[in-house]
């Protein structure tokens, strides 16, 4: 179990980043946003955690700890201003799998070999 942190800015074009953007985590790892420049809301349609949470607020700019229980899953990332506007992005975050499926310690899923074509026959005059 590793902790992981999300650092999210808003720079001056008011654009919203995560760093990083995209990251592989395992089950079982926490993670956490922080934001210095704003209140922090991270939305998920489907939540990813064990508590089930699917809004996460850090007033102040940082969120709680909370721990991974599904695979890769997306998120909106919404940064409030001092002045009450909000920017938001979506980021992911990519689960590893170790629930024991094809890809574990290496493996590589099979894939499926594509049906030869044959070609048509013309037909006879």
């Amino acid at each position: 179990m590793a902790d992981h942190k999300v650092k999210v800015t808003l720079d001056s074009n008011n654009v919203v980043g995560a760093t990083p953007n995209q990251k592989k985590l395992h089950r079982d790892d926490t993670v956490q946003w922080t934001c210095k420049d704003g209140n922090l809301r991270i939305i998920f349609a489907h939540s990813p955690f064990t508590s089930g949470a699917l809004i996460l607020d850090g007033p102040g700019g940082t969120t709680g700890k909370e721990t991974i229980a599904t695979p890769k899953f997306k998120y909106t990332a919404e940064v409030t201003t001092p002045g009450g506007k909000v920017f938001s992005k979506d980021p992911d975050l990519i689960i590893e799998d170790s629930g024991g499926g094809p890809g574990e310690k290496g493996e590589t899923p099979k894939k499926e070999t594509p049906k030869k074509k044959t070609p048509k026959k013309k037909a006879k005059k």
